[in-house]
């Protein structure tokens, strides 16, 4: 079988451009919660000098891995600040499953679906003294309430 220049051209192309299954696969924008992304900037602790007070989430030290952590057990997510009131031991993240997890929380009534934190959809999820706003540590589009 003798192959024409035009064919063999055309097999060049279609090899070149292949018909890769993973290409279908889009990587899209990074996760909706960053929070399992930041152990490389996480504070270091130890049990000497536990000195996660200052952080905003994450104030409690985990001995072992020597930085500090939002939660070990579900008593460090207790507090009206904290994301949600559920610590997920498998990242050390306080998280919420439902808008009811979320009632009092300094941060909003509403339990982002994704990202399982308490925030705020609009200024209407807050109270008056504050504002609906992006929440940096989240790494993302999350809004919590910000006092004014």
């Amino acid at each position: 079988m003798k192959l024409s220049a035009l064919h063999l051209l055309l097999l060049l192309v279609f090899a070149a451009c292949g018909d890769d299954a993973a290409s279908e696969q889009v990587d899209a924008a990074p996760p909706v919660d960053a929070r399992i992304l930041t152990d490389a900037t996480r504070k270091a602790c130890s049990s000497a000098m536990d000195s996660c007070e200052s952080e905003a989430y994450e104030r409690v030290c985990d001995v072992a891995r020597s930085f500090c952590v939002e939660c070990l057990v579900l008593a460090d997510c207790a507090g009206e600040e904290a994301l949600g009131p559920r610590c997920q031991e498998a990242d050390n993240t306080c998280r919420c499953t439902a808008h009811d997890d979320c009632q009092g929380n300094i941060g909003g009534g509403y339990c982002h679906p994704i990202a399982s934190a308490c925030g705020c959809l609009s200024i209407d999820d807050c109270p008056a003294d504050s504002e609906c706003e992006i929440e940096p540590y989240l790494g993302t589009s999350i809004r919590r309430c910000r006092p004014l």
